[in-house]
């Protein structure tokens, strides 16, 4: 890398100090000698690449004694033995007195600097620690320790500095360069002001002006390193492309270019991007001529090999990588006018505007002068294609320049797959982004680069499967926070309703379903909105914070206080025995009183069994004798002993009647008497009990459902997050996922344990805000990948939407959900009331993410490829069938352990399958989106309606019964998916044979 001059010795330059007047330039004279950088056996010190200082190492020290102290001075006249203090101070004066003029002064500078102590102190050269050779030792330490902080570009090169083939170049520097925007600007040199720097550029300009043979290319390249800091800050200004023209006209010759770049990205561009240009344009050339075509494509590959007739293999091979990355817009269908505009030459050269860099070739194909264009201005011009593309590239960089939409999968791959390439070599995996053909609307090919390799391709070593991508690292974590802190709350969720707020099972499904049937709009419309504004990361912060404060809310929501058992009657023709005139009274046996003066009708009473009774109500009162007198005003009363006297209520007339209600345990229903006299009640009286009109039911109505469409659309974009960032460094999306289901399950049995041990939820809801709170930090510090922004987002939706294969596949995704939803909302319901702890639920989440989850997740690659998304759908049906068989007959809660591995199936490798699908799936830009309509599918309508069947069942025939028809509905669903995959395959394949004939 070029970035470290070692300046020229012959040339002649002049800094300015800071108070000269600004001269008028004509030909100024310099005087700067080159530092040869000398490495001797004795040195113990980093040999140094970069030598960036302007200051030159002093013949004479006289200044070496300046900034020494009255202290150390009297110390050193008066031949002292210096204190701890005194000899730090001492080596620190001298380390910094070197280090002014070099940050890597060598052995011998490091003594002469010593020998110039001790000549005035001589005492000195026996003293501290072994004389001259102990000095210049601690002198060397302690430039080692003003080095580590010292953050100038000098030091940060050398400081990275690593061996390839016995030479020392410097490492990659982590600037992280994805879309070319590169802002960072080294510090300026030592002695250089604005106005020093003034005079370097007019210089550096008034030689670019000269005739090309007349020029300095010495004196051109040194300005252009001494001015590179300031020319930096212009460039991040973003002031336009003609004013850094005018200023810096040497920026923009070719070999200036390409030693910028070198300078800002460490990369050595000119060798490494021709050496892998003549590897991979030879295989992409391969590829253009065996897919399918269109007529212009057939039309350029035509006129390509009738200007190849004719000549020699060398020139054709060269022929062939320049037309390879020709034609890469083809192979990535995106726009070849955005990337290399063909022009047949006129006479005249073509004006065009363009606010992106782009290559305008003016004459024939291969045959043509090749300009880059931007913002209306040409700024470099070449007669070799790999050149102009090369300096295309470099341009997006040195200019601070955005990738733009209609090229970005043609730069990106340039980027990674060509300046990725060392020495020829192919890496592991090199491959396009995405590659879709289409024809008549009913065709989609995916092609890959990673199979045609050049045959002295090197594999990478193999990495174990205990390997941790630290690249990948911090997307780890995220998924492992948000999913663990939801793994605290969530699958409590059902059973919090329950026996915190009192809601009922068919209550539960009533809300949940129409919100998980409302969260498909809402899902997709925040997909729709991150695509459009592409602003993910700001989307998944939001909904972090959204979902948690939600969850929040539930905990100060009262219990509803239920009073349907006392509240229920129903007719019945019973007579009740005869009364006294004044004095009746009825002989009651009180039940249950619940509530303070709320309803006279929670007063439960029945008469006392007689024979006449009904058989039921005989039967039913034997044991239940205890009585309990209601008095009124009347003081003529016996038996005045009563339950809370002040509740109970009596009705006052002048016939002294009292109405009463007999409940009866055999039919649980309850008959409304009159105690006054015989009379006969055909009357029904019904006064039910219902939660929809209280206030809890409606908080939690408006709580749940946003906080579930909020970790639905969160679930979605993460994974659209770490899919963009996979396809960027060839990780793989199931090895970060199961993360997830690795906090998962370690959180979910914690949760259970905590509230078993408090009997409350607070602390597992505190424990949730803390994990997402480290998510929000974590987040914060992820670089996440973008995803390409498509100006057409519903009419790239409506193409995918359109394709039968997509349909078939959204089908299986639909039956799945509705599984999924039946297991997420009442399993947990299910297993508390066959006896499970919660403490047991917690571990049923363990072994599901544990044991069934996380390999799944692990080898979710392997499966795919063998076996297909398609038939995935298909497997993870199966296992519901198998599961919810099982649950059918299941009474111990303790043997479900077993049977939750099958979740691997279920849930994590059908989530890695559908992450997968929606990614090969979606059209550039619409990512977000084709993510959200299909986990919207599975988590919105299927698990909606996997809601209201289980809500319903449990109420109506129990939870067994439930499971097995649910496992008959699963069975012929499979079946069904069965039947599509094979009709589906069919149809390809048939419309491949149509299109080869």
């Amino acid at each position: 890398m070029k970035v470290l001059i070692h300046f020229l010795e012959s040339t002649k330059l002049k800094i300015l100090n800071c108070g000269e007047e600004l001269p008028h330039i004509v030909e100024q004279t310099f005087n700067l000698q080159s530092e040869p950088i000398q490495s001797t056996q004795d040195s113990v010190d980093i040999l140094p690449v970069v030598s960036l200082r302007c200051k030159q190492w002093p013949t004479v020290h006289d200044s070496l004694f300046d900034n020494f102290s009255k202290t150390l001075l009297d110390a050193l006249s008066n031949r002292r033995i210096l204190s701890y203090d005194e000899r730090r101070e001492l080596v620190g004066h001298l380390a910094t007195y070197a280090y002014q003029f070099k940050p890597y002064p060598n052995k011998s500078e490091r003594i002469e600097v010593c020998q110039e102590l001790a000549s005035r102190y001589p005492h000195l050269r026996n003293g501290i620690g072994g004389g001259i050779d102990g000095l210049e030792i601690k002198m060397l330490n302690k430039i080692k320790r003003i080095r580590q902080g010292d953050s100038s570009l000098e030091v940060r090169l050398n400081r990275n500095v690593g061996r390839v083939e016995g030479k020392k170049v410097p490492k990659f520097e982590n600037i992280n360069p994805k879309r070319g925007e590169l802002n960072w600007a080294p510090p300026h040199l030592a002695g250089e002001t604005f106005q020093s720097q003034e005079i370097h550029r007019r210089i550096m300009s008034d030689e670019c002006q000269k005739e090309h043979s007349s020029q300095d290319r010495n004196k051109i390249s040194t300005l252009m390193l001494i001015t590179y800091s300031f020319r930096r800050e212009r460039i991040n200004a973003k002031i336009p492309i003609s004013d850094i023209i005018n200023e810096y006209p040497a920026l923009f010759l070719y070999e200036e270019q390409l030693e910028e770049f070198e300078r800002l990205t460490a990369v050595k561009i000119k060798t490494i991007f021709f050496d892998s240009v003549a590897v991979i344009g030879p295989i992409l050339y391969d590829f253009f001529k065996k897919k399918k075509k269109t007529a212009e494509e057939k039309i350029l590959l035509k006129s390509f090999e009738d200007a190849c007739d004719g000549v020699d293999v060398a020139t054709s091979v060269c022929k062939q990588s320049e037309f390879g990355i020709f034609i890469l817009p083809n192979l990535l269908k995106e726009n070849p006018d955005s990337f290399i505009d063909l022009i047949e030459y006129d006479g005249h050269t073509p004006e065009v505007l363009s606010s992106s860099p782009k290559i305008i070739a003016v004459g024939s194909l291969l045959e043509a002068d090749y300009l880059i264009i931007c913002e209306g201005e040409e700024i470099s011009r070449t007669k070799s294609l790999s050149r102009a593309v090369c300096l295309l590239i470099s341009f997006y960089y040195t200019l601070n320049l955005s990738f733009p939409v209609e090229i970005f999968n043609v730069l990106k791959f340039l980027q990674n797959g060509v300046l990725t390439i060392r020495g020829g070599v192919i890496p592991a995996k090199v491959s396009f982004q995405k590659m879709d053909i289409t024809k008549n609307e009913t065709q989609q090919e995916i092609y890959s680069i990673s199979s045609q390799l050049p045959e002295n391709k090197k594999f990478p070593t193999k990495v174990r499967w205990w390997h941790i991508d630290r690249e990948m690292l911090r997307f780890k974590l995220h998924f492992f926070l948000f999913i663990g802190g939801l793994g605290t709350s969530l699958p409590y969720l059902t059973v919090f309703a329950r026996d915190r707020i009192g809601l009922s099972a068919s209550s539960v499904a009533s809300i949940l379903t129409p919100g998980q049937f409302l969260g498909v709009f809402a899902k997709n419309l925040l997909g729709f909105l991150t695509d459009y504004f592409n602003r993910l990361k700001a989307a998944i912060t939001i909904l972090i914070v959204l979902t948690v404060v939600l969850l929040f809310f539930l905990l100060p929501i009262p219990k509803i206080r239920n009073f349907q058992e006392e509240e229920s009657m129903t007719k019945l023709e019973l007579y009740s025995k005869k009364m006294h005139n004044r004095n009746t009274m009825c002989n009651l046996t009180k039940m249950n009183i619940s509530s303070k003066n709320e309803y006279y009708t929670n007063l439960l009473c029945s008469l006392e069994s007689y024979e006449e009774d009904p058989p039921e109500c005989r039967k039913a009162f034997v044991t239940k004798r205890n009585r309990t007198l209601l008095n009124s005003n009347f003081p003529t009363y016996e038996g005045t002993h009563s339950y809370n006297r002040s509740d109970l209520t009596s009705f006052e007339t002048e016939e002294l009647n009292f109405f009463c209600s007999q409940c009866c345990d055999g039919t649980e229903d309850c008959y409304l008497i009159s105690c006054s006299k015989n009379s006969k009640y055909n009357e029904e009286i019904k006064k039910e009990f219902v939660q929809f009109n209280t206030y809890q039911f409606w908080l939690f109505t408006g709580i749940v459902p946003i906080a579930i469409w909020c970790a639905g659309a969160l679930f979605a974009l993460s994974d659209t997050a770490c899919c963009e960032t996979v396809a960027n460094t060839s990780a793989d999306f199931g090895r970060q996922r199961l993360y997830g289901a690795l906090g998962f399950g370690t959180m979910a049995p914690i949760g259970g344990l905590m509230y078993d041990y408090t009997d409350d939820y607070l602390l597992s809801w505190i424990v949730m805000g803390i994990m997402f709170a480290l998510c929000l930090w974590n987040l914060w510090k992820m670089d996440l990948v973008q995803p390409q922004f498509s100006q057409n987002i519903l009419k790239d939706v409506g193409k995918v939407l359109r394709n039968a294969e997509f349909l078939v596949f959204e089908l299986g995704v639909l039956l799945n959900g509705i599984g999924g939803g039946m297991l997420w909302v009442y399993q947990v319901w299910f297993l508390t009331s066959i006896g499970a702890s919660s403490l047991l639920c917690g571990l049923v989440q363990t072994v599901q993410n544990f044991l069934g989850v996380i390999p799944f997740m692990f080898y979710s690659s392997w499966f795919i490829k063998r076996v297909g998304h398609l038939n995935i759908l298909s497997l993870s049906m199966a296992a519901y069938c198998i599961r919810f068989l099982f649950y059918s007959y299941l009474q111990d809660p303790w043997l479900t352990l077993p049977m939750e591995v099958v979740h691997g199936i279920t849930y994590g490798l059908f989530y890695a399958t559908v992450a997968s699908y929606a990614k090969l799936s979606a059209k550039p830009g619409t990512e977000a989106t084709t993510q959200s309509i299909l986990f919207t599918t599975y988590e919105g309508l299927g698990s909606g309606l996997g809601c209201v069947v289980a809500g319903l069942g449990f109420d109506g025939i129990g939870g067994h019964q439930t499971f097995f028809y649910a496992s008959i509905f699963f069975g012929c669903g499979m079946l069904v998916n069965i039947a599509l995959t094979l009709l589906n395959s069919r149809q390809q394949k048939s419309i491949d044979e149509t299109i080869t004939c």
